[in-house]
């Protein structure tokens, strides 16, 4: 939509770059019959009167055709072939500005104010309402406004796509946004019911998150683990294979009913374990086996 507004804005110079081309060619035909008055009133030879007189009413001719070309339209004669149409508006209708330079202001149409001519001087009429002045002036400020305008439009475009991409994304995201709170909530509200002794900071980070509590003591400090939880000293899956060394607790006592082991240690009710070295058990957390004279299957030491 864009480019076709920005075409047809520009296809609306090709009017005004006509007529200033007709109007470079009327003050064009006006050199041209400045120069054949010249020859005439100058020439010396009475021969050569007939021919330039001749060549000044071709001059005259063509000057009043290109002129009515341009104030009322129509074709200009071109000098050579070319391959721009010849076609010209009628400026003095097509825009009131140009009506009213033409035809009704008498300010002065030079570029440089300072050099216009006072009433009464000879380059009066000339510097007030030159052809040239007026055209170039008129058509310059009409082609650099379209330009202009152009930009606008593109500025303009640039801010609306700008805003249409935000809210469009916000759009999308806003049910995302809105599910994520409500999930929050409600987790929120489960963690909540848990009774008061409940490690919840601790659940979250071994059954959400994936880590492992440090087993020396220090609660700041995680390290990876596997989601299920585990008691100190244990592996992940809570599980440590037959006549594992697991080291021993902070002050070398296990609480009361903390292991069952074999193969060097045994389950007390509060005292130290003895193991293959110090400060090492042997601990084997499973059914006892007959080695103790326990049935097959039978309940592990706790």
């Amino acid at each position: 939509m864009n480019g076709c507004v920005t075409f047809q804005k520009l296809a609306g110079l090709q009017a005004p770059l006509a007529s200033l081309n007709a109007a470079a060619r009327v003050t064009y035909r006006i050199s041209r019959v400045r120069l054949a008055g010249n020859y005439l009133a100058f020439s010396s030879d009475p021969l050569r009167h007939i021919e330039y007189r001749d060549l000044l009413q071709g001059e005259i001719h063509s000057l009043r055709n290109e002129y009515k070309a341009l104030m009322y339209g129509g074709r200009i004669t071109p000098v050579a072939n070319v391959s721009y149409d010849t076609n010209t508006p009628a400026a003095a209708f097509a825009s009131e500005a140009f009506a009213y330079l033409f035809f009704r202001t008498k300010a002065c149409l030079r570029e440089d104010p300072t050099s216009c001519y006072p009433p009464g001087h000879e380059y009066y009429e000339i510097t007030h309402t030159g052809l040239d002045a007026l055209a170039v002036n008129l058509f310059e400020d009409y082609t650099i406004g379209q330009f202009q305008a152009v930009t606008q439009l593109h500025q303009i475009m640039l801010v609306v796509t700008i805003f249409l991409v935000v809210g469009f994304m916000g759009l999308l995201y806003r049910p995302y946004v809105r599910l994520l709170h409500e999930e929050s909530r409600d987790i929120a509200g489960m963690l909540s019911a848990l009774p008061a002794e409940t490690a919840v900071e601790d659940v979250i980070k071994t059954q959400v998150l994936g880590l492992q509590l440090r087993t020396d003591g220090r609660s700041a400090s995680m390290t990876a683990g596997t989601a299920s939880m585990a008691a100190p000293g244990f592996p992940p899956g809570g599980m440590p294979p037959g006549g594992r060394l697991m080291l021993m607790p902070p002050g070398g006592a296990v609480p009361p009913g903390g292991y069952s082991g074999y193969g060097g240690g045994y389950g007390g009710p509060g005292g130290g374990y003895g193991g293959p070295g110090d400060g090492q058990v042997t601990v084997n957390i499973g059914a006892r086996g007959p080695q103790w004279g326990g049935p097959p299957g039978g309940g592990g030491y706790y």
